[in-house]
């Protein structure tokens, strides 16, 4: 099994293009008998647009690991608190310059009035979502909320939402303007241990890459974990291994050395 985060881990914080060699190097991975995901805080159709040239037979662990998803079949499914959304909904109007996104399985909505996010959701995520003029009353089952804060995300979350709210949620920053906000137990390396039980795949058989906090979770459930050359300190402390940055294609370097390497196994 081999995993991998998206933003800061194989494209820049946003990006929307992913070096041709990947889907040459995950089909010649997938004939040598690896399943292959991504665990991304990305919605499913992201994720999807990003990799739809090799997307059959490909795991979605979608939404920082509450949705994960193969070949139109769901597999897990985690859904916040109705009480703890409308509670942070409230929490969030109240800081300035911030923006939340209210996650579903399908869709993300987002309330009116931001046309330059609208615009950046659209253009460079390629998110499927839907403008409502009012988050609170959304009724479908929320898996994740995210709030976006162009301006120093950290020190603004940091100083009273998260200490507020770190018994009810999981508060992660997923990105330099991103904090997803989840069910306590909720992250990827959760995801990943639903994935392994379902697929009969022990740690020693996985393989994952990140480079932000949310990741770090995921690191710890794989025998094979790599951070990102630009990763934050505290995600290549997590790692056993440390690749090259994502603008030098790290993870392409190591997916090509596995292929190498479960051929000559092959050929033995």
């Amino acid at each position: 099994l081999l995993l991998t985060d998206v933003d800061g881990t194989l494209v820049k914080e946003g990006g929307d293009k992913l070096n041709p060699q990947y889907y040459e190097v995950i089909e010649g991975l997938k004939e040598e008998g690896v399943t292959f995901g991504v665990a991304s805080g990305r919605q499913y159709a992201s994720i999807e647009h990003l990799f739809e040239p090799v997307k059959k037979d490909m795991l979605f662990l979608c939404n920082n690991g509450t949705y994960v998803t193969c070949n139109g079949k769901d597999t897990f499914i985690d859904r916040m608190d109705r009480e703890d959304v409308l509670g942070i909904i409230e929490d969030v109007r109240r800081i300035p310059s911030s923006i939340l996104m209210y996650d579903t399985i399908e869709l993300t909505y987002i309330e009116s009035g931001n046309p330059g996010f609208h615009r950046m959701l659209r253009d460079d995520y390629h998110y499927a979502f839907r403008q409502v003029p009012d988050l609170t009353r959304i009724e479908e089952d929320c898996i994740k909320l995210s709030i976006y804060c162009p301006e120093n995300m950290e020190g603004i979350m940091s100083k009273a939402f998260v200490p507020k709210w770190k018994d009810r949620i999981k508060a992660s920053f997923s990105g330099e303007c991103f904090l997803d906000c989840m069910r306590t137990d909720s992250n990827k390396g959760k995801a990943l241990l639903e994935v392994q039980n379902l697929y009969g795949i022990d740690r020693s058989e996985t393989m994952v890459f990140g480079d932000n906090l949310n990741d770090i979770e995921m690191l710890s459930q794989a025998d094979f974990s790599y951070a990102a050359g630009n990763a934050r300190k505290e995600v290549i402390i997590a790692a056993r291994y440390t690749t090259a940055p994502y603008w030098e294609d790290g993870v392409l370097l190591e997916m090509k050395r596995l292929l190498r390497f479960l051929k000559e196994q092959k050929n033995i």
